[in-house]
């Protein structure tokens, strides 16, 4: 999808669900997914188009141990170009901002990717977890076992 802000801001939003599990054949699956993405995002933002780029959705991965056998490490290589917002609420462990609560122990499964034509508006962006089921009784039961995670931000 595609959002005017103004005549002079847009921005595309890219929803996605990756494989689950933590299986070998999951992994691969999220690593080619991953791959192909990665280079579709490029195809788009050299197209000059439409540069700023927002993909977010059920990676069903964390973010951690980014070395050279995560599925995602194509964009972490590529930290010039793209860059995980969620990243310092996965890395934090606290179980108040696990996106996936359910897990034992709860996990941030949920990610928000930006390119490099939206670093700006990062630096002055809030990222966060929305704790629905603090509002709503059986959230995550009747509605989903994932809570959605949030980027506010002013072009």
């Amino acid at each position: 999808f595609t959002f005017n802000w103004s005549e002079e801001f847009a921005f595309s939003v890219f929803n996605l669900h990756m494989k689950a599990f933590g299986d070998s054949e999951s992994i691969a699956r999220r690593e080619q997914a991953t791959e192909l993405l990665h280079a579709y995002l490029d195809s788009v933002r050299f197209s000059g188009i439409d540069t700023n780029l927002v993909v977010v959705g059920d990676w069903n991965n964390d973010l951690d141990n980014m070395d050279s056998t995560h599925p995602f490490r194509i964009f972490w290589a590529d930290f010039d170009q793209y860059q995980f917002l969620t990243y310092e609420l996965a890395a934090g462990d606290n179980p108040y901002d696990a996106s996936y609560p359910g897990w034992s122990p709860p996990s941030f499964l949920d990610h928000i990717l930006i390119s490099r034509a939206l670093f700006d508006e990062a630096e002055n962006g809030e990222v966060q977890t929305l704790r629905i089921d603090d509002y709503m009784n059986n959230y995550i039961s009747l509605v989903s076992d994932h809570r959605p995670v949030a980027w506010e931000f002013i072009p």
